[in-house]
């Protein structure tokens, strides 16, 4: 990667979608090998990142954990983000772990608004777009809400509603 990033100075972001999904399955025996994987990966895009002033996006895949699965914790105790009911209940959670939680400075948590926000916001964007509407210039997609849930330079929990259209991502006020 380093001599296609020297060849190609315009480059400014890289995205990995998705790291998680080749470590759910070769190394889901070998946790040590692939915690140590992963923290060689971070290394190496963060060297990238700083070396060539890039931003760097990768995605992990959530998954539901249960109580009594690997990784759960089976002592009572309140940290599985599932309110301490240890019978039977799902909580999601990240699918490379905690040891990659730590790498990212900023994460984000992307979800699809439920069908009755959608025609909520579809309704708003109809009214605020209805001029490009008209004129055909604009197509309503999906939308969907991005989460902060981590991050050094903002508030955690702030959140923004987006679309995805034909023409890209878009803001929905700005679609």
């Amino acid at each position: 990667a380093a001599p296609f990033l020297k060849r190609h100075p315009n480059v400014k972001i890289i995205i990995v979608d998705s790291l998680a999904f080749s470590f759910r399955h070769e190394f889901s025996e070998n946790t040590t090998q692939r915690a140590r994987l992963l923290m060689d990966i971070a290394s190496t895009l963060r060297s990238y990142g700083a070396a060539h002033r890039l931003h760097l996006v990768v995605t992990n895949h959530m998954t539901t954990r249960f109580a009594g699965s690997f990784g759960a914790l089976n002592n009572g105790s309140n940290n599985n983000n599932n309110g301490g009911n240890n019978m039977g209940a799902g909580w999601l959670t990240p699918a490379l772990g905690e040891s990659w939680a730590h790498q990212p400075s900023t994460q984000l948590r992307l979800e699809r608004l439920p069908e009755h926000q959608q025609h909520q916001h579809q309704q708003q964007q109809l009214q605020q777009q209805q001029q490009q509407l008209q004129r055909g210039a604009l197509h309503i997609g999906v939308f969907c809400r991005a989460i902060l849930t981590k991050s050094v330079e903002r508030g955690v929990g702030e959140t923004c509603i987006f679309t995805i259209t034909e023409n890209g991502v878009r803001d929905v006020l700005s679609a």
